[in-house]
């Protein structure tokens, strides 16, 4: 993933990874559901899971922590990387401490149905609000964050 970053649009490996993770979450529950009793189970889930891996740590991690570190401006970078790295292991514990209940109450398939929702939820949120940051300067990024452009014109001057 590291090494993609400087090649491809970091907006898009981001939506491509949510995608990804979507749809190898999709394909858990679909598999889960049609395959409960069979011993090949286990295997397509393992698969699913490596793919969701793949894309989650290929894409959407690397890509997380290098917007989080060009989107804020300099004088509140630490406040806004610390407060962004404490939702993420905030998501993380609410994950682990959810999915055993879920998995008890609705079983495997509802479960990872219940996961791409928030994956679906994901991608409109970065589909609307993730900036495209590649190739910008901190200068471009914060100036289309203030004025929707990097022209560095108030809009409502215009």
């Amino acid at each position: 993933g590291m090494r993609m970053m400087n090649r491809v649009n970091r907006r898009r490996m981001l939506l491509t990874g949510i995608t990804g993770t979507s749809i190898s979450l999709v394909l858990i529950a679909i598999v889960s559901a049609t395959l409960s009793h069979s011993a090949l189970l286990p295997f397509f889930v393992i698969i699913l899971t490596m793919s969701f891996l793949g894309f989650f740590q290929g894409c959407i991690s690397p890509t997380t922590w290098l917007l989080l570190s060009e989107i804020f401006p300099q004088n509140l970078r630490g406040l806004g990387m610390g407060v962004s790295t404490f939702f993420l292991w905030f998501s993380n514990f609410l994950v682990g401490f959810f999915f055993p209940i879920l998995m008890s109450s609705i079983g495997l398939s509802l479960t990872f149905v219940v996961f791409v929702f928030c994956n679906i939820l994901s991608f409109l949120f970065a589909y609307k609000f993730a900036p495209e940051t590649r190739g910008k300067s901190l200068e471009q990024i914060q100036l289309e964050f203030k004025y929707g452009d990097d022209s560095g014109v108030n809009p409502e001057s215009k």
